[in-house]
């Protein structure tokens, strides 16, 4: 996790899935002769097209939440949530029986299920993995620096991607009912922590994969904690629910489409006035800095304010400035990843027409770095975006609609919306009045 200016954000690098299924196979590999077992083969090409055309089964279970703001909350996440199920209840590749047997677990992934309770090798391999986890995760606390931290997370990622692997076509520990059967037990177990929550006098409001947020309500803290340990008693194996933050306030947006909440779109502010963003622009590379600045402020100001009005303010300040022609181009510049190599990109956006550019005046460009531009004013005829990206040195005015139609407006509309304030309140189309909002 990295941080700045007090907001925590989610990671800016990217893995894949293929890339961590491999990094989960290749410690598979290493350690099979510890369990005294033998590698399975490869699958070939005609059966990975097999495994690929499998009907899907159903992923997590999500509470959506209302939009809205609130106050006085907290969160609880399942630690190592589906790597723990796996463990607990023994879901893989050697454990899974083709029938039913005396003695096994049945789950219902669609149909029924069946899995040996004998512990399996990746079911222990796992459970190592999850204690090096915890092992590497309370050095770092006790000693941060870049290699505990990096340990910690290269566990992490290991046990996290771990589910993932075993619905992999590409797996030589291909499980998909293992995966199916990891789903099912996760969504029963987040039901039941929701409907737990809610007898004891608190309120839900958010679900996602593997934790909850829910209101205090009349509750201390010091109940919340004693609840947390009474849920923990009832947890089978080495499942486990610890308490992610307590919050002063929360934020929750709707989608575009619709009055219910997105889906990990959120932002919390704890009491030591920290921000948690989960899935708004700000994290995102292919937005300006102005629109990232703008965001996290309007967030900020509204969750220790409580209230949109000055944050409508500032806003339309930011766009009178960019009118006017009086906002630094630097602060313009977009940065976007180049994923993979110029020629494997089918469709072009601004960034590969200038990383194509770049290569043209002969300036290196390789896949994965950096490309920065700006949108520059058309020139008489509609052109697309592509067409009029910049680099960072060329000359030319910025486009002004575009900056503010598709980076400031989107950056703060949906934050804006949950207080009846719209893109049209926004750019000036309406004339609703401060003391309405």
């Amino acid at each position: 996790i990295s941080a700045f200016s007090g907001v925590i954000q989610e990671p800016l690098f990217e893995i894949t899935r293929d890339r961590m299924s491999q990094l989960v196979e290749n410690y598979i590999l290493h350690n099979l002769a510890r369990f005294n077992e033998i590698a399975e083969k490869r699958p070939l090409h005609d059966e990975i097209q097999e495994r690929r055309a499998r009907e899907k089964y159903e992923g997590a279970f999500v509470f959506q939440p209302i939009p809205g703001l609130y106050e006085n909350l907290a969160m609880f996440d399942f630690t190592s949530y589906w790597p723990s199920i796996i463990v607990t209840y023994n879901l893989s590749r050697s454990t899974f029986l083709k029938k039913k047997e005396k003695d096994s677990l049945e789950v219902d992934i669609g149909k029924k299920a069946y899995f040996s309770k004998k512990p399996g090798f990746f079911s222990l391999m796992l459970a190592e993995i999850i204690e090096k986890r915890k092992k590497y995760k309370q050095e770092y606390k006790k000693n941060q620096n870049p290699l505990t931290f990096a340990r910690s997370n290269a566990y992490k990622l290991l046990a996290n991607a771990s589910y993932g692997y075993q619905g992999f076509f590409g797996a030589r520990y291909y499980c998909p009912e293992a995966s199916a059967a990891t789903t099912s037990i996760s969504r029963d177990f987040i039901k039941k922590m929701i409907d737990e929550t809610n007898k004891e006098g608190y309120k839900v409001i958010y679900a996602d994969t593997d934790g909850f947020s829910f209101l205090l309500n009349r509750h201390t803290k010091k109940e919340t904690l004693e609840f947390l340990e009474r849920l923990n008693k009832n947890l089978p194996g080495i499942m486990e629910l610890e308490l992610e933050d307590f919050y002063k306030r929360g934020i929750w947006v709707a989608k575009k489409t619709g009055e219910f909440g997105a889906k990990k779109k959120y932002a919390l502010l704890n009491e030591k006035n920290q921000m948690k963003v989960r899935g708004f622009e700000t994290v995102r590379r292919d937005w300006c800095n102005l629109a990232r600045e703008l965001q996290n402020e309007i967030l900020d100001r509204i969750l220790k304010e409580g209230n949109a009005i000055a944050s409508r303010e500032l806003v339309l300040k930011v766009i009178s400035k960019l009118r006017k022609r009086e906002t630094e181009k630097k602060k313009l510049m977009i940065r976007t990843q180049l994923k993979k190599e110029i020629s494997e990109y089918l469709s072009e956006g601004p960034h590969v027409a200038i990383a194509k550019k770049m290569a043209a005046i002969g300036m290196p460009v390789d896949a994965g770095m950096l490309i920065e531009y700006y949108i520059a004013e058309g020139s008489g005829k509609k052109q697309l975006i592509r067409e009029r990206a910049r680099l960072p040195d060329d000359e030319g005015d910025y486009d002004i609609d575009y900056y503010i139609e598709h980076q400031i407006v989107p950056a703060v509309e949906n934050i804006l919306e949950v207080f009846g304030i719209s893109k049209e309140n926004l750019l000036g189309k309406t004339q609703k009045k401060l003391h309405e909002f």
